[in-house]
């Protein structure tokens, strides 16, 4: 046993190393969590492979020793006395190194266990995407869930999909009545849940029409013409109306410079994105988008129709109003000043009005 580990050790090393080092460069350079992951378990797999195949492979041979001489055929085994002292003393060794390696492998399970039953400490962030038909209804919806962990532990997270998707590491989401629960390092961890039957805050609906006449979108592939895309956009009475009360929706097209002339689009904006040219519509929370877009077109293709919605906020910033309450300040000093005079004048006139009548009554005592 000796003599065989002793020829096979080094051969076996250099080959492990290999793996190893390849594995660990790959799970460090790498900036995707998957590959970062399967690099990681590559390298340390091959570690754990090679120190396995030094000692607890040799030590289930030696166990198992009577049961290899008795399977196998044709075979003379050396069964001298030296050969079964040393294979007692073998036995007792390879037993106390199972037990060893045995003994290393549950304690990292059950530290583990204890890690993964403490609950993390993290902030989510939750995206959903519809992927829409060319007409505009809803084809497939799914959620991608963004978890910023401040603490590792467990995550159990509400949400009902109808399948998901680790699309952080290899790590497995199990899913119960609680919710789906999951255990994270600390960092970004990310998850996809899919909804078959998912609805959006608003139904769209999409319309091609080329030379004046509508056309089905698999026939405007190529086509030149007098191309109108007619998008509305309504307030779903199926879902609350919380998103279409307080989100913008942004709805982008791109057209190739080249293939799209004379483009027209009321209350866009339209700007040159190198060899494209970008138009984008803005609907307000609350309002329903009835948008349309005209261009003259040679072999016509295009990108599909983006449309996102955002919360609405809007900063808006306020003149410098200093000066003008210093000059409202100076006016109401003028205003109060003028009603003293005012008051002034007022008295002045009484003390006018009865002198002109004491006047009076003198003219007229002297007539009499």
């Amino acid at each position: 046993m000796r003599k065989t580990l002793g020829s096979v050790v080094k051969s076996a090393m250099v080959s492990a190393m290999i793996l190893a080092v390849a594995g660990f460069s790959l799970g460090m350079s790498s900036r995707e969590q998957i590959v970062k992951a399967l690099g990681l378990l590559m390298g340390k797999g091959a570690l754990i492979a090679f120190v396995l195949a030094i000692t607890l492979l040799p030590a289930v041979i030696l166990l198992f020793d009577r049961a290899i001489q008795v399977t196998t055929w044709k075979t003379n085994f050396y069964k001298g006395k030296e050969r079964r002292l040393n294979m007692k003393k073998g036995k007792l060794a390879a037993c106390f190194l199972i037990g060893t390696l045995m003994t290393c492998a549950v304690a990292p399970a059950n530290i583990q266990a204890a890690g993964a039953s403490s609950t993390a400490t993290y902030t989510k962030d939750e995206n959903i995407y519809g992927i829409l038909n060319a007409d505009g209804s809803l084809n497939e919806m799914y959620v991608v869930n963004q978890f910023d962990v401040e603490k590792a532990g467990t995550i159990t997270d509400k949400g009902a999909y109808d399948a998901i998707t680790n699309l952080t590491d290899t790590s497995e989401i199990s899913v119960n009545e609680s919710g789906n629960r999951f255990h994270v390092e600390e960092g970004n961890f990310y998850y996809q849940g899919i909804r078959e039957n998912g609805t959006l805050p608003w139904a769209f609906s999409i319309h091609y029409y080329l030379n004046g006449k509508e056309v089905q979108p698999d026939a405007l592939a190529g086509a030149d013409g007098d191309l109108r895309i007619h998008v509305t956009s309504k307030k779903n009475k199926g879902v609350n109306s919380v998103f279409y009360d307080n989100f913008m929706l942004q709805i982008s097209m791109t057209l190739d410079n080249e293939k799209a002339k004379n483009i027209t689009a009321k209350d866009a904006t339209i700007a040159d994105a190198g060899t494209s040219r970008q138009i984008n519509f803005t609907v307000m929370p609350g309002k329903d988008a009835n948008i349309n877009l005209k261009a003259s077109v040679t072999d016509f293709e295009m990108n599909g129709i983006s449309i996102a919605a955002i919360p609405f906020s809007m900063s808006v910033e306020l003149p410098d109003t200093s000066s003008m309450t210093d000059d409202m300040s100076e006016l109401t000093d003028g205003i109060s000043e003028l009603n003293d005079g005012v008051g002034e004048l007022k008295t002045g006139i009484k003390k006018y009005v009865t002198g002109v009548s004491d006047f009076g009554a003198g003219v007229q005592k002297i007539n009499d």
